[in-house]
């Protein structure tokens, strides 16, 4: 989490760039980079739990990427009507990790019933 605020934060101070420039849009991915590991984290997740477990995760992530899919095109629809602001697009990324969330807390519910 620390080289993550670092990558956000200070990578853009200690090298600045201008806008539309390849420096500045390479400063701009490498908070991405960290992100690779939460990935790596949830497939060495997945293949730890159990078949119960498992099954409720990837069902709640399907609902998740769903949900996800259905924001990013009413997010298109709406730059396409002249709504174009800097933080639309991560109303993708929060639809979908709140659906992700209320999927998996409703299915362990109903399996732990």
């Amino acid at each position: 989490m620390v080289l993550y605020i670092l990558a956000v934060v200070i990578l853009p101070i200690l090298i600045p760039a201008e806008k539309g420039t390849a420096l500045r849009a390479v400063i701009t991915i490498v908070p991405v980079l960290p992100m690779i590991w939460v990935l790596i984290s949830v497939v060495r997740h997945l293949k730890r739990i159990d078949e119960r477990d498992k099954t409720t995760t990837l069902q709640s992530m399907s609902v998740g990427f769903g949900a996800s899919m259905l924001a990013a095109v009413t997010v298109g629809f709406l730059g396409f009507a002249g709504f174009d602001g800097i933080f639309l697009p991560w109303i993708v990324f929060i639809i979908g990790m709140m659906a992700w969330l209320v999927a998996s807390v409703v299915l362990n519910a109903r399996a732990n019933r």
